[in-house]
């Protein structure tokens, strides 16, 4: 309970104990007590019930419902209401007998008798009113704005105790006042049995007379003066206040009103018989009996209290100025993760104000990426072993970050359930700035800020752990090209700007997951993880070329500088990271000697890959004409051997890479990222050999290109291809474009928006190596298609595989259905043919009709045929005409 419900408490004691006065009957001193009761619990509905029997365990005990109170628009009223219970159930017999009381919560709520008209119960609180002999009645408190628990229950005792009393003593005059019994009125005016229901009261009574004499005064007033009662009557009551007290002896003797607010002087000074001055709070009441006015003082020993108020005070000033100038933020949780204590130094940390931080608020001041993990740690740590210790971020509204130690420590009642948490905070930002200010010292080069060769090392041992696991790893090692010239020329200062420029450049070519390292001097390494294939390797040393072929500006003074690279991989668990390094280093002086500015790989068959895609580059940078060409393969109706379209191939020649075929070359074009500028070179390539054949006045069937996967990931591509048609004075609709089933196999929603995109600008569409893919049915409902080319590697197994032939008969029903055209590569016999004749597929193309030609070659067949028809009048090409041609050209 609340302090405020603590005062509520004695105010209703008082209330109670004023009835004393007032000589009630038993039914108004329960109503009181439970109209008290309701007051300091802000309950919703009360009831009592009346007893007023002897105790008997053994017996049923009868009662009646005597009062009900209801709170109606905020004010508690008394309202009529029945009960058929006219017995104490026995489930709360032997507790009420006892003297305890019954607390419940609305699952109980069948044990308890309620009225008639009563509201839904939430749970209740019976408190009997019992003394030695009889009970006289039973209190039922409803729907208090929170549960009861065993802690009401004992603040609850003195005003259960008052009531008792009262209780029995107007049971006693109610009996009294059947047997007709009267009693002499002494000379003081009060009479034995009031005397003696005083001596039960825990306050002091005094009674003055109209002169403010005192004429009585029961125990409790001898114990709080320390003396006898002869010692106190007959005294004015200003003799036991201090002089230096206000006076009021006055008040006591003027009379007071029948309306009159009984006054309360609270915190008066009282002298005692050994000199020892008290501070209780003192009431006064008007008394008549028998036409005479008394006064009524009653006192309530207040100095016990008043002296532990002030201790708390004394102790808790102590505590905020101790827990305030120590450089520890300290904060106390309760078990709903509230603050209810904070100290400056938390605010300084965390920059909230205290009011900011009580509550919730404390949780603002947690880093938000550090939150959830803390407020986890502290709940399974402090329930678990009582103490917890972390590091983690605070953070301020305006952004500021502190990093704090926590020693957390469980806070526990006497029941030995969680009541909270006490919690430490030490400022350890500049520890861990000199622990990362030391840990840079020992693992990062000064100059540059890479790391060193120590660390380097153990990185490398690390990488090579993890490549049975993660994959290949490659080493570079790489050596600026005349350095020395620099350093010589423009001075050291240059120099480190220089160095320092290029470590920046090889931070930003290089993935963040890779290894940098400066070994010393111009020599740095590189370490590259969780490669697939060593050509990426090769595509990440072209990169570092290329970016350290710009000009480099130092002082304002452009600087150029090449580099030699050389480069080891460790592709298992037996490489050792000194052998990577020796290996790097090997090669490197390979790179150094075949005229620097280039890289080499420590083995002679990834040397060669390397120097292939080194021309490759250089030739398609230089002038591709010179070593690129297309080669035109035939499409046929199977039917009548006519020519129905050409797939443009592409063919590399270089002396230092002789019979290089296309699967090899165009994958490393792929991988190395130069297929736009290869592509852009096949497509003006292609249109330009068309525009020449259509100005020669040949009549060419459609010419498909292949499109790479590589160039779907650019949004631009059919803005690209749409202005190479317009360029070359070419309508889209005579060019194929080939796509594989790879192709859109990263992107399908991308893939379909580029395709349709082409397909709106009049290009046809066809899907290439039908059935090697993973979605190929999607493909046919989603894309935008026009053919469908089934791949070789089932067309070469359509005799002898029955599965084969089962699914290529399968595809070409399933493109009928969907209004496809169909396309088979890969023929090569005339069984073959004759077996897709019979299935209906009729487009085919192979070796067996025409190997990939030459320009002058198609030129000359389609020459050949323009002649033809011109002689004969006809614009059709007959079959005989071709077939005739068919063996010598295919030699060309």
């Amino acid at each position: 309970m609340s302090r405020r419900r603590d005062h509520q408490l004695r105010s209703a004691i008082t209330s109670i104990e004023r009835m004393l006065l007032s000589q009630p009957n038993l039914d108004s001193v329960l109503f009181n007590a439970l109209e008290q009761a309701m007051i300091v619990l802000d309950a919703d509905f009360g009831f009592f019930f009346r007893c007023q029997t002897c105790l008997n365990a053994d017996e049923e005990i009868p009662w009646v419902l005597s009062g009900c109170i209801e709170r109606q628009a905020d004010e508690l009223r008394a309202i009529d209401n029945l009960s058929s219970s006219c017995t104490i159930p026995n489930d709360m017999q032997k507790t009420l007998l006892s003297g305890r009381c019954f607390i419940g919560q609305h699952e109980c709520k069948e044990y308890i008798p309620l009225p008639h008209n009563h509201p839904e119960i939430t749970h209740y609180f019976a408190i009997p009113i019992i003394d030695a002999r009889f009970i006289h009645g039973v209190l039922f408190i409803c729907n208090t704005p929170a549960p009861i628990d065993h802690d009401t229950e004992t603040r609850f005792r003195p005003l259960i105790a008052s009531v008792t009393c009262i209780a029995r003593t107007a049971s006693k005059r109610e009996q009294f006042q059947q047997s007709d019994e009267q009693e002499h009125i002494n000379a003081i005016g009060v009479s034995q049995k009031v005397s003696n229901l005083f001596d039960t009261l825990f306050n002091a009574v005094m009674v003055l007379n109209e002169n403010g004499i005192i004429t009585y005064c029961n125990e409790a007033a001898q114990e709080l003066l320390l003396t006898e009662s002869e010692h106190i009557l007959g005294q004015s009551i200003a003799h036991f206040i201090p002089a230096n007290a206000p006076k009021l002896e006055q008040r006591f003797a003027s009379p007071l009103s029948d309306n009159q607010i009984h006054p309360v002087w609270r915190g008066v000074q009282v002298s005692c018989s050994n000199g020892q001055d008290k501070i209780v709070d003192m009431r006064a009441a008007e008394w008549k009996v028998n036409g005479s006015s008394m006064r009524v003082i009653i006192m309530d020993d207040v100095s016990e209290r008043m002296h532990s108020v002030a201790n708390y005070q004394t102790i808790l000033q102590r505590f905020q100025i101790l827990t305030n100038t120590v450089l520890v933020g300290i904060l106390q949780i309760n078990e709903s993760w509230e603050c209810t204590y904070v100290n400056d130094t938390w605010c300084d940390y965390s920059q909230l104000t205290p009011e900011e931080t009580l509550g919730k608020g404390w949780l603002r001041g947690i880093h938000l990426d550090d939150v959830d993990r803390v407020i986890a740690s502290l709940h399974n740590h402090c329930l678990q072993y009582d103490v917890y210790r972390d590091e983690f971020r605070l953070q301020s509204p305006l952004g500021k970050t502190t990093w704090v130690e926590i020693n957390a420590c469980g806070l526990f009642n006497d029941k030995g359930e969680s009541a909270g948490l006490l919690i430490t905070f030490n400022d350890i930002t500049a520890r861990l700035q000199n622990e990362h200010r030391l840990r840079n010292l020992a693992e990062r080069d000064q100059l540059t800020g890479l790391v060193n060769r120590a660390f380097f090392n153990d990185r490398v041992a690390v990488a090579l752990r993890g490549v049975p696991r993660f994959g290949a790893a490659a080493l570079m090692f790489l050596d600026l090209d005349n350095f020395k010239y620099i350093n010589d020329t423009m001075g050291h200062d240059a120099g480190d700007q220089l160095l320092k420029a290029i470590a920046a450049c090889l931070q930003q070519t290089v993935r963040k997951v890779d290894t940098i390292a400066r070994l010393g001097g111009d020599e740095f390494t590189v370490l590259i993880t969780n490669i697939s294939s060593p050509n990426a390797a090769t595509v990440i040393a072209s990169k570092i070329i290329d970016a350290l072929s710009h000009p480099i500006f130092i002082n304002g003074e452009p600087i150029y500088v090449t580099c030699s690279i050389g480069i080891s991989l460790a592709e298992d668990d037996g490489a050792e990271a000194q052998t990577l390094l020796k290996q790097a280093d090997s090669a490197l002086y390979k790179a150094k000697n075949a005229g620097k500015n280039q890289y080499k790989f420590y083995t002679h068959e990834l040397d060669a890959e390397a120097s292939l895609h080194i021309l490759l580059k250089q030739t398609l940078k230089k002038n591709p004409d010179d070593y690129f060409r297309l080669v035109y393969q035939p499409q046929v109706d199977a039917r009548t051997h006519e020519i129905v379209g050409l797939e443009a191939l592409t063919r590399w020649n270089h002396v230092k890479a002789p019979n290089t075929q296309p699967s090899q070359f165009i994958k490393l074009i792929e991988e190395s990222g130069l297929i736009h500028d290869f592509s852009h070179w096949l497509l003006h390539c292609a249109l330009r050999t068309l525009k020449t054949w259509q100005q020669q006045g040949l009549k060419i069937p459609q010419l498909s290109l292949n499109v790479s996967a590589k160039q779907f990931r650019s949004k631009r591509l059919a803005q690209e291809y749409k202005s190479a048609c317009e360029q070359h004075g070419i309508a889209p609709s005579a060019i194929t474009l080939e796509v594989t089933e790879t192709a859109l196999l990263d992107d399908p929603q991308g893939a379909c928006s580029v395709l349709k995109e082409l397909k709106l600008i009049g290009f046809k569409i066809a899907l290439d190596d039908f059935g090697t893919g993973y979605s190929s049915l999607s493909y046919l409902r989603n894309m935008p298609l026009d053919y469908v080319k089934i791949d070789r590697s089932f067309i070469v197994n359509v005799l002898d595989s029955e599965n084969s032939a089962k699914i290529v008969a399968a595809i070409i029903a399933l493109v009928d259905t969907l209004t496809l055209k169909v396309i088979a590569e890969g023929i090569d016999s005339e069984e073959a043919r004759q077996w897709l004749i019979d299935n209906h597929c009729y487009c085919q193309q192979g070796f067996y009709f025409y190997q990939p030609l030459e320009k002058d070659a198609v030129t000359h067949i389609f020459q050949q045929q323009h002649d033809e028809n011109r002689a004969a009048g006809i614009t059709s090409r007959s079959h005989s005409s071709v077939t005739a041609s068919h063996q010598d050209i295919a030699t060309i």
